[in-house]
């Protein structure tokens, strides 16, 4: 499935005023630390994407389009 910069979905699309706990905070922190690191975090971060749910692309992520927000069901 392709996906566009402008879609989000999980703990990346928040809505304004949401709290992120602390624990997914941690998360994403850890998702940046291993994306500075470059190819050799590659396994490490393979290994993250395929056992971490919150990671994941679900069934429907939110487009943020010129003409405002709208939900997109992901088929494939």
């Amino acid at each position: 499935m392709g996906l566009l910069c402008w879609d989000g979905w999980g703990l990346a699309d928040r809505e304004a005023g949401d709290d992120v706990l602390a624990e997914g905070a941690a998360l994403l922190d850890r998702v940046a630390a291993l994306t500075l690191a470059g190819t050799s975090a590659l396994l490490e971060m393979r290994t993250l994407y395929e056992n971490e749910v919150r990671l994941r692309v679900r069934g429907t992520v939110r487009s943020y389009t010129r003409r405002g927000v709208r939900p997109v069901t992901l088929t494939g």
